[in-house]
């Protein structure tokens, strides 16, 4: 109406201003961000009409009447939730937009004018008393037909066919969302986060993820699905999706080493983000325990033990050997004695031994073993800023996609971290210290057939070619003859593995590699206390839950890709300390499976450093 507020978008180019600035809506993070921005889009003003006609001014100074028409039939709305014409041909027709008949044109074409009213999936349905459907379809088809004969696009004899011809949609349903993606909808949601945050895809989130909802690509994603299949069926086996009292999260990544590439990204729950996950009840989640917070992920997992590899790399780089002695009994630590760039501590800690070892025992049967005072005696040697960096270089953050913690409650692994982290990081040393930047796509390919800009990994030497053998070599005999026996395939392939259990037994950990992968496993608390030696599940203890998953998964690894022997350590690494008087296969048989034995706690009173993990493996 003359006068009034309420008018329509009097040109295509209006239109598809419009449509621009609702796509934008949708591709914001947050809902509420996504209603404020879609109001505004939609709101009923002079102001935003003001808006539209200048925005549409501008961009016919651009571009052609003919891309602009383009732009509009790939962004419009065709009913409920089918944006684009070719969206829309392959819904209601099964087709391409390239093969569809006039009539089936011209009803799609209706449905822009009003797209509840003329939508073709709900023939019996009433909007505003009119009746729609086939019906209110067929008389604005008609007038669309009208109108091209009137413009001599078609002849009279098309058009008189095309009238004649009923409305017979063919509803395709459209498979949308990561929901559907049956065991791999973790790793989905996971790779449009990476759409969402990398700019290689537009310089802003709202423009990557909008280009990417409307784009109509086809994505090849690094996924192995025999392997995801076996991932999600050893997690399965193990730990139930929910149970009464305990709140346990469970997750597998695997990432090749050389490449970065996700092969395996699979956990204990049923994807939904619908937004109403909890009234779906207690088996689904939108959170992938896998990942970094920003790309859909948790607050991370306490590394515990796992973490403990970093404080190894410094130790060797710092020129100390793994047949050095240290004295591993229990004691109260000086925090002043510990140092992080050239930064002191207060107070004390009083960290104790899993298994109450006491006495002397190599830093090779400390690993081994998962020995909590000999990997403290080793950083109170050290500066907590090597440790942390020694991490970096091998590209860990924490799950915020942080720098680590540089307190020394990091030598024992405080710092949360997320399994596809810890994955990468165990790769990287299983490539000669070369680590691979994470990476989920392989390929992307656009409605033209051709192919579009992705993420790619991003390697680079993370720590040195020698001191990464000689952590395999230390980490193997934790596999071997240590904590994580339990985990060995014993397959024939070298392998090598960390293990790790955090505070009260709350999150446990098998974290390691062969030569063409590593694998991170998590059997942890999602929320709440439990202690996991103390709960029990269909398969056994819930605290080693991680061996029976990892085994399974590394074993059909290895199958698929085979592996490699790792080089045998620089025997300068090997050195033993002058004090040593055992044989060398005597302190490796030091070294002991891991005990399900709770030692009693012990306090900590430090300054300035988080509560001291409890003895953990």
């Amino acid at each position: 109406m003359l006068g009034s507020d309420v008018q329509g978008a009097s040109t295509i180019t209006q239109q598809y201003v419009k449509n621009v600035l609702v796509a934008q809506a949708t591709g914001l993070a947050t809902e509420a961000q996504r209603d404020a921005a879609y109001k505004e889009a939609t709101k009923v003003s002079f102001d935003r009409k003001l808006r539209e006609m200048r925005l549409a001014i501008g961009l016919e100074k651009v571009y052609s009447k003919d891309d602009i028409l383009l732009g509009y039939l790939n962004i419009a709305l065709f009913g409920g939730r089918v944006y684009g014409i070719q969206a829309a041909s392959q819904y209601y027709y099964g087709v391409n937009a390239s093969d569809l008949t006039l009539p089936q044109a011209a009803s799609l074409l209706a449905i822009v004018n009003n797209p509840e009213k003329f939508r073709l999936d709900k023939p019996d349905s009433e909007t505003n008393g009119a009746a729609n459907g086939y019906a209110a379809n067929k008389v604005r088809r008609d007038y669309v037909l009208d109108n091209l004969l009137k413009e001599k696009k078609i002849t009279k004899e098309e058009h008189d066919a095309a009238v004649a011809a009923p409305i017979e949609p063919a509803i395709h349903e459209a498979q949308s969302g990561c929901s559907n993606a049956g065991n791999a909808g973790f790793f989905c949601d996971y790779v449009v986060n990476v759409i969402r945050n990398d700019p290689v895809f537009g310089k802003t989130a709202e423009e990557r993820y909008s280009k990417f909802i409307r784009g109509g690509y086809d994505v090849y994603t690094t996924l192995n699905l025999d392997l995801q299949d076996v991932g999600q069926g050893s997690i399965d086996e193990n730990v139930p999706k929910a149970m009464d009292g305990v709140d346990i999260a469970s997750a597998a990544t695997a990432v090749e080493a050389g490449t970065g590439k996700i092969r395996i990204m699979a956990e204990n729950k049923d994807f939904n983000d619908s937004g109403d996950a909890a009234a779906m009840g207690p088996n689904f989640s939108a959170v992938n325990y896998n990942t970094n917070y920003d790309f859909g992920g948790s607050g991370g997992f306490q590394a515990a033990s796992t973490y403990k590899v970093f404080t190894l790399i410094a130790w060797l780089r710092a020129g100390h050997t793994l047949g050095e002695t240290l004295n591993v009994t229990p004691k109260t630590w000086d925090m002043s004695t510990f140092k992080t760039c050239d930064n002191q501590w207060g107070g004390t800690w009083a960290p104790g031994n899993d298994d109450g070892e006491r006495g002397t025992r190599t830093v090779l049967a400390s690993t081994a073993g998962s020995i909590n005072g000999g990997f403290v005696a080793m950083g109170q040697q050290l500066d907590q800023c090597d440790i942390r960096k020694a991490a970096t270089d091998l590209g860990v953050t924490n799950a915020q996609g942080e720098t680590p913690n540089d307190n020394p409650g990091a030598i024992l692994g405080d710092t949360s971290v997320s399994p596809l982290t810890m994955a990468t990081a165990y790769a990287g040393i299983a490539n000669g210290g070369v680590v691979c930047s994470p990476i989920a796509i392989e390929r992307m390919v656009n409605q033209d057939g051709q192919d579009t800009a992705i993420p790619a990994s991003t390697c680079r030497q993370g720590i040195e070619p020698d001191v990464a053998a000689a952590t395999e070599y230390a980490l193997h005999s934790v596999i071997t003859e240590g904590t994580a026996t339990a985990s060995n395939p014993n397959d024939g392939i070298d392998h090598f593995a960390k293990t790790g259990t955090s505070d009260y037994n709350q999150q446990t950990w098998t974290t390691g590699a062969s030569s063409k992968m590593g694998l991170s496993v998590l059997v942890g608390q999602a929320t709440g206390d439990a202690d996991l030696r103390k709960v029990y599940l269909d398969s056994g203890q819930a605290a080693t839950a991680r061996h029976r998953i990892w085994k399974p998964i590394m074993t059909a690894i290895d199958d698929g890709y085979g592996g490699d022997d790792f080089p045998k350590p620089d025997t300068r690494f090997l050195k033993e300390s002058s004090s040593t008087c055992r044989t060398w296969s005597a302190r490796r048989s030091t070294a002991r499976a891991a005990s399900s034995r709770r030692p009693a706690s012990t306090p900590s009173t430090a300054v300035r450093l988080p509560r001291a993990l409890r003895p953990g493996r």
